[in-house]
């Protein structure tokens, strides 16, 4: 392996050594890319244009961007870093292999490799690489997630206040009664009609049905056969095995998730689960020194201004080391 690439004229500081390497262009690489920006750190973010929240034209609760869409809210934030910082550089481009180098004069830094075979090197790494959804196999879910299968009711539920019913998917990561009784709960503060669908898991949903009529909540164990969107704002249609159908206002699930690329198992970083690696506070380094986590890897909660909060955390960690580094003399 070539430790670093010399540079092509579209690629000016390729053969320097970043400060930080910043691998994701979402809320939390950006975030960490200003708060860099503003001390002066050399930075190459990278950014393959895959996001969670791809398939929607809007982002809630940050504060002056509600109801807003995300693309308009990343391309802003990166026109601003651009426009008033120079020590910056945006690569739109996938990371394929993150690793740090084991001799030579780079010894101990870190080696992210593009897609394109070009590399760059840096004195610290953020990830802030995001997560994939692991999508429901029921034929017509995709189709319909993010348009009338809903994740998360902060994030879209307003929007449907007054329909006339919603169902909960009782299903892989939330099938259990404690799942249903939450999200069903929140489902409530738009329609008072709310069913939960257990896709033939009759165990479920006697325990839901224990838990939850006395509430006014209904229980639906038939097995599920395809979702189809209707026209209607975010109606979907359930057609169950046998042929009978149901129409919802909306449904709520949340599918499982897992972190986006190999960088876990290529850096060998610690993992708390599939989704989330294991950080220290407070600055959310990782099991390997110099390697940070921003974003939803770093934190269950996967909430657009906490994914801010935390790139900005990692960004304040690396300001610390490369100035101790390169500032404080060791006596």
């Amino acid at each position: 392996m070539s430790p670093l690439l010399s540079s092509g004229p579209d690629s000016p500081q390729q053969d320097q050594v970043m400060d930080a390497l910043i691998i994701g262009g979402g809320y939390a690489g950006l975030s960490a890319a200003l708060s860099l920006a503003r001390t002066t750190h050399k930075v190459a973010l990278f950014d393959e244009h895959q996001y969670r929240n791809a398939k929607v034209d809007w982002m809630h609760t940050i504060p002056t961007w509600d109801s807003r869409d995300p693309k308009d809210y990343r391309a802003a934030v990166r026109d601003e870093i651009l426009s008033r910082y120079d020590t910056v550089q945006f690569v739109d481009s996938r990371i394929e292999r993150l690793e740090k180098i084991p001799d030579g004069e780079q010894k101990g830094l870190f080696a992210a490799t593009a897609a394109d075979g070009n590399q760059w090197v840096g004195h610290k790494v953020i990830l802030a690489s995001g997560l994939q959804d692991e999508l429901l196999d029921i034929l017509g879910y995709a189709d319909c997630y993010t348009r009338g299968i809903f994740h998360c009711m902060v994030h879209r539920g307003i929007e449907e206040r007054g329909c006339s019913s919603a169902g909960i998917l009782a299903v892989a990561g939330d099938a259990s009664a404690f799942a249903a009784t939450h999200i069903g709960a929140q489902a409530r503060n738009y329609t008072d009609k709310v069913t939960i669908y257990t896709h033939g898991n009759d165990e479920l949903a006697a325990e839901c049905r224990q838990k939850l009529l006395s509430s006014g909540f209904s229980v639906d164990s038939r097995k599920i056969e395809r979702f189809e969107k209707s026209p209607k704002r975010a109606q979907v249609i359930i057609h169950f095995e046998g042929g009978a159908t149901v129409t919802e206002g909306f449904l709520v699930h949340r599918p499982l998730t897992k972190l986006r690329g190999d960088f876990a198992e290529q850096l060998g970083l610690e993992k708390e689960g599939q989704a989330l690696l294991k950080t220290k506070p407070p600055f959310y380094e990782t099991s390997v020194p110099g390697v940070f986590a921003a974003g939803d890897v770093a934190t269950p909660f996967k909430i657009s201004t906490l994914c801010l909060a935390t790139g900005a955390i990692a960004a304040a960690g690396i300001q610390a080391q490369i100035n101790a580094m390169r500032h404080i003399i060791s006596t």
